[in-house]
């Protein structure tokens, strides 16, 4: 017993030995070493951390640099160590362009670590450091960076604050271009962060930024011009399917990292609308591929005015019979509508989808909408969407789909898919045969020789072309509007042996809203100088009229 209680007694001796020591240890840190302590941990904060994580570089098809990422300093604080909260605001606001009170209200929390601007250029960073203020930290990050500015911005997109895509390309190749790892995040040693990061990889992509400054300059011109809500141009070279160029308005700023949604939404392909008498090449391949049509048939356009069912169908001139390539030159909706009904619904709905109408084209970019393509059993299929549809009101579309058909009747039938990065080019179908697309390319060829396309016209090429004027839809009373209008022209030269199918669409101009007055000239304009850009000249002016 007496063993036991010594045993207990020299146990106890030694916990308040232990205690005692421990308690020793703690005053002299925190009393008679606490400014060296203190000192050391503020060396500490001040010192320079790395942010490890970086991006890709995405460049043109030329190699030019079009996103890349660069190291920059970043600033951030430990509110714990600011004594005077006011004055080290007040100092920030030296050479920051900030406000107070924010800035205040971060430098007040209870925390150890608060960012107080991230991405500083240069000469802030200099000044900030200049500054000595205890408690700040220079976090070294990798900032994306725009060379360009807006320009490419909806297909490039663009990253967060933090590095993580949000759009277009960005967001597509995220984790090609990222050298994230989805565990390194849940390691705390920064060695071992480093031994799970992949090297980013790099993107060309097909847009040429010679052309894609054509595009822009043209787009700034048009809606200055027509003020109108949208527009956008896409250029496409229709062997391949790559896009060389593709621009929208409005645009955004993608270094400004203050940007919106529905800013980042890219119009070509996450917006969609009815074409108008674009859509006309799909009833008119139909035609022309089933042999119900010849280009030289006379078709009865009723004076500009024809009754049919419950609706009565308009044009915006009156004909009376105009041959079927007459039909498409003067963009007749009286003379497709009633190819249309010749031809039927189901073909005209199996040409719709074989032109790539109502599904994804494959261009593979987000958020891309595959359009509205009623099925013929739908309820929303009645006896008069065959010859609406023809002249192209009832289905919509997106502008990757309409450029995309136009440009597979410029390479001989074949749709393509379109390529933004730059790889091996892919046949998607055969939509049409090659001697119907020639048919089809003379008559398009009509519409800018003598029909509504006559301002399309390119000095020294042969343009196949089709203009469009579509009416929009009022939200409020659901029927076709009176004053709101898409203008459009698509097209592709030279006509031998066409390098470049161009799609212009402008949204709600003021003014003036016809396709032939709106899209033709700027068309006729980019065309013109992304012509002389890549020194493609005509061979030989095509004899149309040797084509059986």
């Amino acid at each position: 017993m007496k063993g036991i209680n010594k045993r207990l007694l020299f146990s106890f001796i030694v916990a308040c030995l232990i205690s005692v020591i421990l308690i020793f240890k703690l005053l002299y840190i925190q009393v008679w070493e606490h400014t060296k302590f203190y000192s050391l941990a503020n060396r500490q904060l001040k010192s320079e951390e790395v942010n490890l994580y970086n991006r890709g570089t995405i460049y043109d098809c030329n190699k030019n640099v079009l996103a890349v990422s660069s190291v920059v300093d970043s600033l951030a604080v430990n509110p714990k160590m600011i004594k005077n909260k006011s004055d080290f605001v007040r100092r920030l606001l030296s050479v920051l362009e900030v406000d107070y009170n924010e800035i205040l209200g971060k430098v007040s929390k209870s925390c150890s670590f608060v960012w107080i601007k991230r991405y500083l250029d240069p000469e802030k960073s200099r000044r900030l450091r200049e500054l000595n203020l205890e408690g700040m930290n220079f976090v070294k990050e990798n900032r994306r960076w725009y060379p360009y500015g807006t320009m490419a911005c909806h297909l490039l997109g663009g990253v967060g604050i933090d590095g993580n895509g949000l759009s277009g390309i960005e967001y597509l190749y995220d984790r090609e271009l990222s050298n994230r790892d989805e565990y390194a995040d849940k390691l705390d040693s920064p060695a071992d962060k480093l031994d799970r990061l992949r090297r980013p990889a790099d993107i060309i992509l097909c847009i040429d930024i010679n052309l894609q400054s054509i595009v822009e300059d043209e787009l700034d011109i048009l809606v200055k011009q027509y003020k109108s809500k949208k527009a956008f141009i896409v250029i496409q070279r229709p062997s391949t399917g790559e896009i060389l160029a593709l621009a929208a308005r409005p645009n955004f700023n993608s270094n400004s990292y203050n940007f919106t949604q529905e800013e980042l939404l890219n119009p070509v392909i996450n917006g969609v609308f009815e074409p108008g008498s674009t859509y006309k090449i799909v009833p008119a391949a139909a035609a022309l591929s089933l042999n119900i049509m010849k280009p030289d048939n006379l078709i009865n356009c009723e004076n500009g005015k024809y009754k049919f069912s419950s609706i009565t169908i308009n044009d915006h001139k009156k004909y009376n019979y105009l041959t079927f390539e007459g039909v498409m030159a003067y963009s007749s909706n009286i003379g497709i509508a009633k190819i249309g009904l010749t031809i039927g619904k189901e073909k005209l709905y199996q040409y719709s989808q074989k032109f790539g109408f109502g599904s994804l084209t494959g261009s593979g970019l987000p958020g891309e909408q595959e359009g509205i393509l009623h099925h013929t059993q739908s309820r929303k299929w009645s006896k008069v969407t065959a010859p609406v549809m023809s002249y192209g009101q009832g289905v919509c579309v997106t502008g990757m789909q309409l450029i995309n058909a136009y440009s597979s009747i410029a390479n001989g039938g074949m749709l393509m898919e379109p390529q933004i990065i730059k790889s091996k080019p892919r046949i998607i179908r055969q939509v049409v045969s090659e001697k119907t697309a020639e048919e089809l390319k003379k008559m398009l060829s009509k519409v800018v020789e003598y029909g509504t396309g006559t301002k399309s016209k390119v000095d020294g090429y042969t343009v196949c072309g089709k203009t469009g004027t579509a009416q929009k839809i009022d939200p409020v009373t659901g029927k076709y509007s009176k004053d709101k209008y898409i203008s459009s022209f698509c097209g592709f030269l030279p006509a031998d042996k066409p390098e470049l199918t161009i799609l212009v669409v402008v949204d709600e101009p003021k003014g003036c809203y016809w396709g032939s007055e709106v899209a033709c000239p700027s068309f006729s304009r980019v065309a013109k100088k992304a012509m002389n850009y890549y020194s493609i000249y005509e061979k030989r002016k095509l004899d149309y009229a040797s084509i059986e």
